[in-house]
């Protein structure tokens, strides 16, 4: 597939599955979302990670409020994305989900950065699009993938709504794709992971 033809491929993509979900009810989406959280525990990637980074949901995303605040009360280690005045995705510890301020594109992040850049065991992922072959689509802007490929030990799980699969997603070579899809029906073990090649 040509560039210019896998652009507009990913832009009809893009902007069908953003109205479909943007259709769901706030009712919906935070009911779909707490079956979606509860498949990811089923993960052992998720049981066995010390360290996790996962983003702070926006709109119509998978809802990951209650998620993260509850692993803050159970002491453990999380790490979440922001863009920085670089305007490079960087990563933060989390101490408390009250002292949040809005950043780039509207999406909350920690008043008082504290950059973490160690290992990070798992990485919760958002996304618009995604394919059984673990292919994601964003919004364009390729601030995750960018950050993935520094990261490719890491286990990468992206949060999605059944209504987000897809069954093909075309890539190029600047593409990362998940580990695993979790939805709110199935967890999907992806047959590429770190190991497709474009």
């Amino acid at each position: 597939m040509q560039t210019q033809e896998l652009i507009t491929k990913k832009q009809e993509i893009r902007e069908k599955i953003f109205a479909v979900r943007k259709k769901m009810s706030n009712n919906t989406i935070l009911a779909k979302s707490r079956f979606v959280i509860e498949n990811l525990k089923l993960l052992e990637e998720y049981k066995s990670a010390k360290t996790i980074m996962c983003y702070i949901s926006l709109d119509s995303e998978v809802n990951t409020w209650e998620f993260i605040k509850s692993k803050l009360a159970d002491g453990k280690e999380i790490v979440v994305p922001y863009i920085d005045v670089n305007d490079v995705l960087s990563v933060s510890k989390l101490k408390s989900f009250d002292n949040l301020v809005v950043g780039k594109y509207g999406v909350l992040e920690p008043k008082n950065k504290l950059l973490y850049d160690e290992k990070i065991d798992l990485m919760i992922l958002p996304g618009l699009a995604f394919d059984v072959n673990g292919s994601r689509i964003g919004f364009g802007k390729g601030y995750f993938d960018k950050f993935l490929s520094k990261h490719t030990k890491s286990v990468k799980v992206a949060l999605a709504f059944e209504e987000q699969i897809i069954d093909f997603i075309p890539t190029t070579k600047y593409d990362v794709y998940m580990d695993v899809i979790v939805t709110d029906k199935r967890l999907i073990k992806s047959v590429c992971g770190a190991k497709c090649m474009n």
